[in-house]
């Protein structure tokens, strides 16, 4: 089925049956190169299914849209690109993985998608993700304590607090951890999409789920539309497609 302009198709898999040796070596062979030694790095079971996992997706996905197009192959910095014959719709690729699932994203635009499994944020995070503004402002919206949003993010779970604050209070709500992931999902996607990857910056980035848009903090404002996508339970994804600039796909 043809992938029509504007519209981006997911594909999602669970990575645990690439726990399997046999089926984990038979997936192996079937991957270019490049997926293999990305493999090959992965110290642990988990994470070595990971990669395997969305690197077949990545091949099968292509294969459902468009059975002529020659390959996919990676940029330096690891961003996919699916390489077309001459006269043929471009077709854009992003790929990610966390926990038990692997996902990618199809595009006649450029395109990023994100998921992330859910856990408990310690509310220091929010001074690495946003600049003093925005954290200063999710904080009112969320009722978060101003001192619990000056703890320190890397103390030990269970360490005593010297100002007399308990450790739970240094984590964000479910309310506003939700709304932590929805952001961090949409600020990924769109730097896959660039293929900038954290050289972006988070706090260099602005969301808009009201106009479902994200944008740079540039001259030029450059942005891209906002998909939120279902995800499994625990889950968060997000998927993004549009105007960011990208290198020839050639």
């Amino acid at each position: 089925m043809m992938l029509e302009e504007g519209r981006i198709r997911i594909y999602l898999a669970d990575v645990r049956p690439l726990y399997e040796e046999t089926l984990q070596r038979k997936v192996y062979e079937k991957l270019p190169e490049v997926r293999q030694k990305k493999a090959d790095a992965c110290k642990m079971l988990s994470a070595r299914a990971a990669s395997l996992a969305v690197g077949f997706l990545a091949e099968y996905a292509v294969r459902q849209e468009e059975l002529s197009y020659e390959e996919i192959f990676y940029e330096a910095g690891g961003r996919p690109v699916v390489k077309r014959r001459k006269g043929q719709q471009p077709l854009y690729i992003s790929l990610s993985h966390s926990g038990d699932y692997a996902v990618c994203a199809l595009c006649r635009q450029p395109v990023g998608v994100d998921i992330q499994q859910g856990k408990k944020i310690r509310t220091g995070m929010l001074r690495h993700f946003m600049t003093p503004k925005e954290a200063a402002e999710f904080c009112r919206y969320y009722e978060i304590d101003s001192k619990s949003y000056l703890l320190d993010d890397v103390r030990e779970k269970n360490a005593p607090c010297s100002d007399g604050i308990q450790p739970e209070r240094g984590f964000l709500s479910r309310e506003a951890t939700e709304a932590f992931f929805r952001d961090w999902t949409a600020k990924e996607s769109y730097m896959k999409l660039t293929g900038k990857g954290m050289s972006l910056g988070f706090s260099n980035l602005t969301v808009d789920w009201k106009n479902r848009r994200i944008s740079e903090k540039t001259a030029d404002n450059k942005s891209a539309r906002l998909f939120w996508v279902q995800a499994p339970e625990g889950y968060f994804m997000t998927a993004c497609a549009g105007e960011a600039p990208q290198t020839s796909r050639n």
